[in-house]
């Protein structure tokens, strides 16, 4: 999503500007893989089970 937000706004803002708009999703895409992972492995060692 990082990457569409990315490209839609360099057609019409400068490259850092760009960037600075598409980070936060950047972030908020890595927190949500980091979250999924953490859920996936407490289900696979047996401590939270996932339903």
């Amino acid at each position: 999503m990082s990457f569409i937000i990315l490209g839609l706004s360099r057609i019409v803002l400068a490259y850092r500007t760009a960037r600075i708009l598409a980070a936060p999703t950047m972030f908020l895409a890595l927190l949500l893989v980091l979250y999924l992972f953490t859920r996936a492995v407490l289900s696979w060692i047996g401590v939270s089970r996932i339903e």
